[in-house]
């Protein structure tokens, strides 16, 4: 459990098996293989049974030394469990591996030339790091759309608490690549939009031909750091990291009869950024550091001013990727290493991401002045952060009670 930060998030593998295990009992005796639905995927393609190291690591704790779970761990879970590894058939494999050739019955449903290589099943978030240009260690990618996943790759194997997942081999070859984020990133800034906005900010942005967000981030983007007296908590959805704890939730300080829609919405987003603050110094304190932070995702393109409050308050420059579709180009780039060289591919991750990933999108430095007061709005925030997450009062989960 330490590679996961001390707790396992409920929606993974392995819990989900142990409710089957708990709650129909007799289903889980039935099943001769349970699998991820990518790696099934990869199966239907090739008539290979394989499990890619990238979902078996952060979804099922298998790690390159001990393997899966130890029976006694699986015991202490349930006397039921104990036969887990009986039921996770197939060899596991390297991302950038190839898992297989495509069957003939596969090619002609894709159109596809039959034999053609397959590469590893991944995970959506973790296959978007080379898409960027991101080629080894400390180097960081933020993946920002709905929710934010953070992936960081290391030499170095380090306990963070609440983490999602530290996994060799689950990136690069010979890498830790460590896994966090936030459950609520772009879902909090539209649940504002759609639950919070008058009807007169509506009839603005109609009348300039522009979203609410926009018309709310041209208002905001006025206002000086900490202009507003706000700071908000941004755990509309829980924390996924560094408190993992779903049963969080949101809070706005500050608010007065003068506060006006953009405050709020410039609160919210300065919260989102602080949480990865967070994230990062609980990084630092264990060792594994980022020299270089990029980011790609729905945000990036359409928010420039969000990308600018998250280089102030990170106080870290960011480069960004010029393609809108990070996870399906990274599937390219592990693709073409799994076809390998002598198919016009390449030999390693590292030398597919140097040559195919797409940077060049624009890069975003922190402005000194603004990082001299984000400074002092988030020693508030981690003020708040602590009290209400770190057991300082309990009342969020009364509430949620």
């Amino acid at each position: 459990m330490t590679r996961c930060g001390g707790r396992l998030n409920a929606e993974c593998m392995l819990p989900k098996l142990l409710e089957i295990v708990k709650r129909a009992p007799e289903v889980y005796e039935a099943t001769d293989n349970f699998m991820e639905v990518s790696d099934y995927l990869v199966y239907l393609l090739t008539g290979e049974t394989t499990r890619c190291m990238c979902h078996a690591g952060y979804k099922l704790l298998w790690n390159e030394e001990d393997g899966y779970p130890s029976e006694e761990f699986l015991m202490a879970l349930h006397p039921n469990f104990v036969s887990l590894k009986e039921k996770l058939k197939g060899r596991e494999i390297q991302v950038g591996e190839c898992a297989g050739r495509l069957t003939g019955k596969a090619a002609e449903r894709l159109g596809l030339q039959e034999g053609t290589a397959v590469a590893a099943s991944m995970i959506d978030a973790h296959v978007a790091v080379p898409s960027v240009g991101i080629d080894g260690e400390d180097k960081a990618l933020m993946i920002l759309g709905t929710s934010c996943c953070m992936l960081l790759c290391s030499d170095k194997l380090s306990y963070i608490k609440g983490i999602s997942g530290c996994v060799k081999d689950a990136v690069f070859p010979g890498l830790y690549a460590y896994e966090a984020g936030q459950s609520a990133v772009g879902d909090l800034f539209d649940w504002f939009v759609r639950s919070c906005v008058p009807g007169s900010y509506e009839r603005e942005a109609l009348d300039k031909g522009i979203s609410i967000h926009a018309l709310l981030s041209e208002k905001a983007s006025r206002l000086a750091p900490g202009e507003s007296g706000l700071v908000a908590l941004d755990w509309w959805n829980g924390n996924r990291s560094c408190l993992a704890d779903a049963k969080l939730s949101g809070m706005i300080l500050g608010l007065t009869l003068r506060t006006k829609p953009e405050e709020i919405y410039r609160a919210l987003l300065e919260a989102a950024a602080f949480g990865m603050r967070v994230i990062f110094e609980e990084f630092r304190k264990s060792g594994v550091t980022t020299k270089e932070l990029y980011a790609c995702g729905g945000i990036v393109g359409k928010n420039p001013f969000m990308m600018q409050l998250y280089a102030d308050i990170l106080g870290q420059a960011i480069h960004t990727s010029s393609t809108e579709q990070g996870s399906a180009f990274g599937a390219s780039v592990y693709a073409a290493v799994a076809a390998g060289k002598q198919a016009g591919g390449y030999t390693t991750v590292n030398e597919a991401a140097r040559t195919m990933g797409k940077g060049g999108g624009r890069r975003y430095e922190p402005i000194l002045k603004n990082v001299e007061t984000y400074h002092s709005l988030y020693r508030e925030y981690k003020t708040l952060h602590d009290y209400f997450g770190e057991g300082g009062n309990e009342v969020m989960h009364r509430l949620r009670r």
